[in-house]
């Protein structure tokens, strides 16, 4: 159970980059004790100033003193405990994000190219585990979809049938570069995608691969990919 570790087993855990937190609490923490500390015991020294003044009158009550020191670093104890505890509990939950930036090349007017095997093996660089993979066109004439990567006849017929409901030509059509059917396949299929890590893989069904779609080809094209890991 996560509460049960101790803390050796529990920073074992910390990434590079929560070293750099950790390090920091490590310098602010001794900070917290040796500024605000005095502030917070000067109540009890006091209320403890008067026992005190009259120990020589009284006699002498070495007890009195060492329960003072005795409650003092007991609390600073339970300070430091709940400083480390919150920090490393902030770097063991921490989320973990990543970005890449992936080109490509097309070669066709219109076509869906498999990058599966790129964004997979990418993420698997970087020994993510958890998390999710969203994929991103950096354009408005092309797009990201997840399809069927078995039958190469599933892209032609797509393609063909995009054609038909988007014909290159209309005549009431009037973006002056002519191309307003390739924004329109865009936007039918989307600029982006996201997709679930699970064991270091890409979750996909059997017959399921990621393409980017191309409309307004050929061109050098680009595609954005940003990890947003659980650990």
């Amino acid at each position: 159970m996560h509460g049960a570790l101790s803390y050796s087993e529990r920073l074992s855990h910390l990434g590079g980059g929560g070293s750099h937190i950790l390090g920091a609490s490590l310098i602010w923490a001794p900070g917290f004790l040796i500024f605000w500390a005095p502030l917070s015991f000067g109540r009890l020294g006091f209320s403890y100033s008067g026992r005190l003044s009259h120990l020589d009158s009284a006699g002498s009550h070495p007890g009195d003193v060492t329960s003072l020191f005795a409650f003092a670093s007991l609390i600073i104890c339970r300070m430091v405990t709940y400083i480390l505890d919150i920090t490393i509990k902030l770097l063991t939950e921490r989320k973990l994000y990543m970005n890449k930036e992936f080109h490509i090349q097309t070669h066709s007017h219109s076509e869906m190219l498999d990058i599966t095997h790129e964004i997979e093996g990418w993420v698997k660089e970087q020994g993510i585990q958890e998390g999710i993979a969203i994929v991103s066109s950096l354009h408005t004439t092309a797009g990201i979809t997840v399809n069927e990567n078995a039958d190469p006849d599933v892209k032609t017929d797509m393609l063909m049938r995009l054609d038909k409901i988007y014909p290159w030509t209309h005549p009431q059509d009037k973006h002056a570069e002519g191309n307003t059917a390739a924004h329109l396949k865009t936007s039918t299929v989307g600029h982006a995608q996201t997709l679930i890590i699970s064991e270091g893989e890409l979750v996909l069904g059997t017959w399921q691969g990621v393409y980017f779609c191309e409309f307004d080809g050929p061109r050098s094209r680009k595609y954005h990919v940003k990890v947003i890991a659980d650990k």
